[in-house]
Order: structure tokens, then C-alpha cells, then sequence
């Protein structure tokens, strides 16, 4: 094999060769010159090769090209394939995160682009033009067409840079009018006496804009898309500096309020004053508009007054967790055509979203979006709590903070089992019990009435015995009205119950997890939540669903990086991870769970606004105040 690929190599130099000697002469020859490279230590034997393998073929008539082609066959034509190669894999194993980091940048590009046309804009109308060009003009337009173009560019440059917040947020809006300010904008740079070249940059913005339509898909209002505070100094900054620029540009021309009426050609002073009158005015009225915006009423509704549609949307959820909507105590926000719905609770002036929106997966970005506005509009904060890593994108693109708080533990049902040494304390208790003739059943929602009371009081014995509160919102809490709406499985013995818990079902049977689990302190054996757990997920595999949920983490999995709040963040929750089991068991609750070998996957919260007042709000809603939090 050695010897065929040497000979390989050489036929591939021996083709190109002007006059081509006895072939195992030259082989011989190739392969003394190949060593020499290879004893070099150049990168393939560039220079030595050559230099050995001419002085020994004896002749150097056209051998530098005929080497320098079998360098472009044999090394350069093969990495360009290897490289097209792996970056087609590369797509192709990575087309869904490729199409959204695209989907993503577009419209932060193109913002990017219609701010910086505003910018040109405002600095050609703010400096003199070139005065060949303004004679040029003066030959073949009326002074008119002149001046009605300088006070326009300088209009539509302030429209384009407070444009392009509202092409970054995707609104449909801002895209049409943007491509009218630019045709505009394009027109007035041509008759104002600005140089070609400018003019040749609003129009390539203008081409990369027309043909990016789709990414343009959200309805709203310009006055009620707020401008955030970073892009409100940024555009501040701009406009004092093109004033700045057009006063200084001509400092030597001293004021007089004749300026004001001058309009000649070749003065540009007077020019720049209006244009300065017009940028403040514009400006002064787009502030007063949005200032005096009315703030938008709450839109919401509550459970009892949408449990139909609800319950349409939740057949096709596959978020098990989105069953908390029935615990009553969150509004619901329905997209417009109701095929997804937000649940919220509310403290203080803080809205507090219960995970990712449910429903049709299409609708999932535009939700958010309504929802951030709506709730920006209401001049509220906004959290959304336990939220997965697939829709991270989603709360990126509207501008909100991302952080991690724990990670929620999933078994695979298909691959579950009780062999092993790791599961020999599970697969004893199991044994244990089930020789012990404890057994599961499962009551349905429509049969569960006649076991409320029984229930009821299993769950105030371990309440009481445990010194907890019932927690609201993020977890349920025992209310007969809350439990009719669920499955319950309950381990038995003699027909008494000794602990049970609360099903939820996702709508696609993608999984299965429990919400209340509680058991008779006083009567059941040591075991009983492994057993009712294994028994559980025993039942969900027979019943074709493919996970079992058990719940979150909290602060799991947090790491000691990044810099600026995350860093703060990450270093505050894993000191608390550590050391904050007076109020909360986290690693315990982590060492639990690890029992069943689970998957662990992210979850992170993304809010809007201050991150201590809101998290002090998030605790206080789920705890039913601060109090109720130190207490447990």
C-alpha cells in the first residue's frame, strides 16, 4: 500500500513533466526528493523538494511549473474538498441552530444599517458640499428642488435612526416605511449636492431590505414599541453631534435672522439652520407623542372563564408542567387566535410568567412579543420563570436577560430499568414493598371524589409534620377544586391509602410528572415516595409516554463564569447552592433525584427590569410573601 501511494503521487508530478524520463528512474528520484522534505521539517517540503529534485532529474526546463501543479493536484484540490466537505456536514448536522442565528442577525444587521443611513444622512445635511457639485445642480434644478432636498435628508435621517429600534424588534411597520425613507433619503442625497458614493450606501441598504420581508413579522404600533435606554442615549448622542457638526462647519458666518429667509445656492449656512429647527422640532414631537401615550390596560383572562379553550390548547402541549394553569391562581394571555396561551401571576408591579408559552409552536415567538409589549406599555416589569433552553432565542431577540437557576431532571422511560449495583438500593425497596403487597392505583379525575377527604387529610398530616406552608403558583397546593381536575396515583394496602400524588399528562404523552406528593407520616413504611415514584414511571412506560418529569433542581448546574451580573448571579447561587439548606435542602433534593439516573436539562429565567426587585417579587409570589419564605 506504501509503495502504491508513492507511486500515485509520483505519476500525478510524471503527467506534468515537458519531458518525461524512464518512470522508475524518476520514481527514484521523487522519492529521495520526498525524504529530503520530510527530514527538512517544511511544511511539505516546500523549497527542498524542489531544490533536491531538480538538481537530481538534471534539467529545470518547465519543472517548476510541472511541480507547482502537482502541489495544486495532489495537496491543494484535495483540501478544498475536505474543507467543502465539512462544512456541508457541518451545516447539515447543524441547519436548525444555523437558520436561527441567521434568523436572529438579519434584522439586527439591517437595524444596524438603517441607523447608520440616518447617520449619513444628518452629517451630509450638517457639512458643506463640495461647491462643483452645488454649481453642477444650479445648471439643471430649480433652487427649490434644492432646499425642499437638504430640510427632507435631514427628516428622514432622524426617521431612519429612530426606525431602525423598531426593524430590530421586526416590526412589519417599520420595515414599509423604512423602505420609503430610504428612496427618499437616496433622492435627497442626489439633489442636495452629496456625493454619489453616499447615495450608492442608502441604496445597497435599500437592496438588502426589500428581499428580508419575511423577517418582518410583528403588528404593532411605532408609538407603543418603547425605545430602550441604551438606544435612546445612542440616538441623543447622534443628534447632538450632527448639531454640533453643522454649527461648527460654519462657525465663521455670523448669526443674523435674515439666515432664517436666505436661500441661495451657494449658501449653506442658512440650509443648516432650518435643518437644525427641523431635527429638534421633529424630534420634540415624536417625545411629546410618546410620552403622552395613555398606558395600555392589562388584557387578560381568567380560567374560569376560558377553561374550554384552555383545555383545546392543552391536548397538544408537550410540557407536562403546563398543568399548573389549573391550580386558579394565574391570568391567562391568549394569542390572537388563541392557539397559545401565557400564564402569569402578578406582585407589585412585576409580571411573573409560569414557564415557556403553551401551545402551537408557531405561535410561540409572536406571544412573547405581544406579551413583552403589552407588558412594557403597562410601564411593569417582567420574569419568565423556568423557561427551557429550546425558546431562549425567543426572550434573546426582544432584548431580555438571561439566567440560569437549576435544571430539571427527566428519565427516559424507554431506557429505565432496575439492574444494576447503582439501582440496588431502588430495586430493594421495590422488592420490599411489593412483597409487603403495597400496590398503585390509579383513581381518574371523574372517579376521584369519594377519596378528597381521605387525601385531604394524608396532606395536612405532612404538612404539619414536615413544618411547611403550602406554596402557590410554581407548585400546587391542596385544594379539592384544584385536585378534581387530575389523575392521583395512590399506593395502597387493604384498600388505605399511605401516600399519593397528582398526575400531570402532556397532551402528546411526551411526559408524565407528578405535582403534590405526600404521604401519611404516621402509618407508611420507609421507601413509600421511591416506591409510588417507580410506580409511576411503570405506569407512564405502559401507557406509551416517554418521560418522567421529576421536577427541578434549583441552582444545580451553575458555574462560576461569564463576567457582569452573571458572574454575580452565578457566584451568589452557588453559595446558596452550598450553604443555604436551612431554607431550602438543594443538594439533597439533587442527590434524590439522581437516584432514578435522569437527564438533566437547563432552566433559566428571562426578565425585563430590576433583577433584585423582581426575584424578591418571584419568591414572594410563590411563598405568599417574604415571610412566608423564611418559613418555609
Amino acid at each position: 500500500m506504501g509503495f502504491t501511494d508513492w507511486a500515485v503521487a509520483g505519476l500525478v508530478l510524471y503527467l506534468f513533466l515537458p519531458e518525461k524520463p524512464d518512470f522508475f528512474l524518476f520514481l527514484g528520484i521523487f522519492c529521495l526528493a520526498q525524504f529530503a522534505g520530510v527530514v527538512s521539517n517544511l511544511p511539505g517540503g516546500i523549497g527542498t523538494f524542489e531544490f533536491v529534485f531538480i538538481n537530481l532529474l538534471g534539467s529545470s526546463n518547465g519543472i517548476l511549473a510541472a511541480i507547482f501543479l502537482y502541489r495544486v493536484v495532489y495537496y491543494l484540490v484535495p483540501l478544498i474538498g475536505a474543507i467543502i466537505t465539512y462544512i456541508i456536514m457541518e451545516f447539515t448536522s447543524k441547519t436548525e441552530k444555523i437558520a436561527r442565528t441567521y434568523e436572529f442577525l438579519v434584522p439586527v444587521l439591517l437595524a444596524a444599517f438603517c441607523f447608520t443611513s440616518g447617520i449619513i444622512l444628518l452629517v451630509s445635511g450638517s457639512i458643506p458640499p463640495a461647491i462643483s457639485r452645488i454649481t453642477f445642480l444650479e445648471k439643471i434644478i430649480p433652487l427649490g428642488v434644492l432646499e425642499i432636498s437638504h430640510f427632507l435628508g435631514s427628516i428622514v435621517g432622524i426617521v431612519l435612526i429612530l426606525l431602525s429600534y423598531a426593524i430590530k424588534n421586526r416590526i412589519n411597520l417599520a420595515y414599509r416605511i423604512s423602505i420609503c425613507t430610504l428612496i427618499l433619503g437616496i433622492f435627497s442625497l442626489l439633489f442636495k449636492g452629496a456625493g454619489y458614493g453616499t447615495a450608492s450606501v442608502l441604496l445597497l441598504v435599500l437592496i438588502l431590505l426589500i428581499p428580508s420581508k419575511k423577517f418582518f413579522y410583528r403588528k404593532s404600533s411605532l408609538f407603543h414599541n418603547g425605545i430602550n435606554l441604551e438606544w435612546t442615549v445612542l440616538i441623543v448622542m447622534v443628534l447632538i453631534s450632527s448639531i454640533w457638526l453643522g454649527l461648527f462647519s460654519y462657525n465663521k458666518t455670523p448669526y443674523s435672522d435674515l439666515l432664517w429667509w436666505q436661500f441661495e445656492f451657494h449658501k449653506g449656512a442658512p440650509r443648516v439652520l432650518r435643518a437644525i429647527f427641523a431635527i429638534g422640532l421633529f424630534t420634540f414631537i415624536f417625545s411629546i407623542i410618546k410620552i403622552l401615550r395613555p398606558v395600555t390596560q392589562e388584557k387578560y383572562t381568567c380560567l374560569n372563564d376560558s377553561k374550554e379553550t384552555v383545555d383545546e390548547i392543552m391536548r397538544d402541549s408537550s410540557d407536562s408542567e403546563s398543568n399548573l394553569v389549573y391550580l386558579n391562581d394565574k391570568r391567562i394571555y391568549f394569542s390572537d387566535n388563541k392557539k397559545a396561551f401565557i400564564m402569569y401571576g402578578k406582585y407589585q408591579n412585576t409580571r411573573i410568567v409560569m414557564g415557556d408559552p403553551v401551545g402551537d409552536e408557531n405561535e410561540i415567538s409572536e406571544i412573547i412579543w405581544d406579551y413583552y409589549l403589552d407588558t412594557k406599555n403597562s410601564l411593569e416589569s417582567i420574569i419568565f420563570y423556568e423557561v427551557g433552553k429550546e425558546n431562549l432565542h425567543y426572550y434573546l431577540d426582544i432584548g431580555l436577560t438571561i439566567l440560569k437557576i437549576g435544571e430539571e431532571a427527566l428519565v427516559n422511560l424507554g431506557d429505565f430499568s432496575l439492574k444494576g449495583d447503582k439501582k440496588k438500593t431502588l430495586r430493594y425497596t421495590y422488592n420490599k414493598l411489593t412483597k409487603e403487597e403495597y400496590e398503585i392505583k390509579i383513581i381518574k379525575k371523574e372517579e376521584i371524589e369519594p377519596y378528597l377527604d381521605e387525601l385531604e387529610r394524608i396532606s395536612d398530616i405532612w404538612l404539619e409534620t414536615k413544618k411547611v406552608r403550602e406554596k402557590s403558583f410554581s407548585l400546587g397546593n391542596f385544594t379539592k377544586e384544584y385536585m378534581r381536575n387530575f389523575d392521583t396515583a395512590v399506593i395502597t394496602k387493604d384498600n388505605e391509602i399511605y401516600a399519593f400524588a397528582n398526575l400531570f399528562y402532556s397532551g402528546d404523552k411526551n411526559e408524565i410528572s407528578i405535582d403534590l406528593m405526600r404521604y401519611d407520616v404516621d402509618k407508611a413504611p420507609n421507601g413509600i415516595m421511591d416506591f409510588l415514584f417507580m410506580k409511576i414511571m411503570e405506569y407512564g412506560k405502559e401507557n406509551g409516554y416517554k418521560y418522567f418529569n421529576l421536577g427541578m433542581a434549583p441552582l444545580s448546574g451553575i458555574e462560576d463564569r461569564n463576567t457582569g451580573l452573571v458572574n454575580l448571579w452565578n457566584k451568589a447561587g452557588i453559595f446558596i447552592y452550598k450553604h443555604g439548606n436551612h431554607f431550602y435542602n438543594f443538594e439533597g433534593l439533587k442527590k434524590f433525584k439522581n437516584k432514578f439516573d435522569p437527564e438533566w436539562k437547563p432552566k433559566y429565567v428571562a426578565f425585563y427590569g430590576n433583577p433584585f426587585k423582581i426575584v424578591s417579587n418571584t419568591v414572594s409570589l410563590i411563598s405568599g410573601g417574604m415571610k412566608g419564605f423564611f418559613k418555609k
